[in-house]
């Protein structure tokens, strides 16, 4: 009996830090949320150790405005190159990244799977991996968006103390630069 009790709570803690290795930005920047559509992207200034809410790197490239009008590329997105110079592009699916994740622990990575599109980074493997978007699997909800909206995670405070983050997710604007959007998200 005692062995079954410490093999139940050997799997509980391996499964506890496998599920808290993901969704690093909803962990450092829990409890904050983005409403300005000039700001739209919560992120995380490691020198500061803070968070913030920043415009799209793609709206502000060495001087040039990026943005995407095809209908079948409509999606802005970016990435950094291993040097970090920044990659901007326009996709047919939607795409929310962080400067943080992207240029500072990830350089050179990108997510192109459907099924896998979110960059994140794994504490516990010290590694950048693509991973399914967290809004696929909310305690077993699949959240989705309306067409031309993007699907944003982020998380709140637990309601008790040492309890489970609440995991939200919100359907934003696409990210037009801010002379092509229309107030809040």
């Amino acid at each position: 009996m005692a062995v079954a009790r410490l093999v139940a709570a050997t799997m509980l803690l391996f499964a506890e830090q496998t599920a808290g290795a993901g969704y690093h930005m909803g962990k450092l920047c829990r409890g904050h949320a983005c409403t300005d559509t000039n700001f739209p992207i919560l992120d995380y200034m490691p020198n500061e150790r803070k968070c913030v809410c920043r415009a799209h790197p793609c709206w502000e490239d060495a001087g040039k405005v990026h943005y995407c009008n095809s209908p079948k590329h409509p999606f802005l997105h970016f990435h950094y190159k291993v040097d970090r110079s920044l990659i901007c592009g326009c996709s047919e699916h939607p795409h929310y990244n962080t400067r943080y994740i992207s240029h500072d622990l990830c350089p050179g990575h990108a997510c192109d799977s459907p099924d896998h599109p979110v960059l994140d980074y794994d504490q516990v493997q010290d590694a950048c991996i693509c991973r399914a978007h967290p809004c696929h699997d909310i305690d077993g909800v699949k959240h989705l968006c309306p067409e031309g909206k993007v699907l944003r995670y982020r998380e709140d405070e637990p309601e008790i103390p040492r309890g489970k983050a609440k995991g939200q997710c919100e359907c934003i604007q696409k990210m037009d630069p801010p002379s092509m959007n229309k107030g809040d998200l």
